[in-house]
């Protein structure tokens, strides 16, 4: 299982797919499991394995607070796009 974002954040955009060891990571910090987001996940929830999943990538090593700070855009989903002209990861 994979959870596919699209983010803009410190001035950089990505595409990430929050795979199992960042899912895990989520539903331990949290206590809640992937699947209770049928009813539609918060948006902390979407940030927080997002995040998870970029210190996996060692391409945040600031705390979530501090990175929630820098973020500008959020979207879950493959049909996210990136801005014309940026190379998908």
């Amino acid at each position: 299982m994979r959870v596919p974002f699209h983010l803009e954040y410190d001035g950089k955009t990505e595409k990430v797919n929050a795979g199992p060891l960042a899912i895990v990571q989520y539903e331990r910090q949290t206590g809640k499991a992937i699947s209770s987001w049928a009813d539609g996940p918060t948006f902390e929830d979407l940030a927080l394995l997002a995040y998870l999943q970029l210190k996996i990538e060692k391409k945040v090593t600031d705390e979530f607070d501090d990175f929630l700070a820098t973020l500008e855009n959020l979207e879950e989903g493959s049909e996210a796009p990136l801005p014309d002209g940026e190379p998908e990861a």
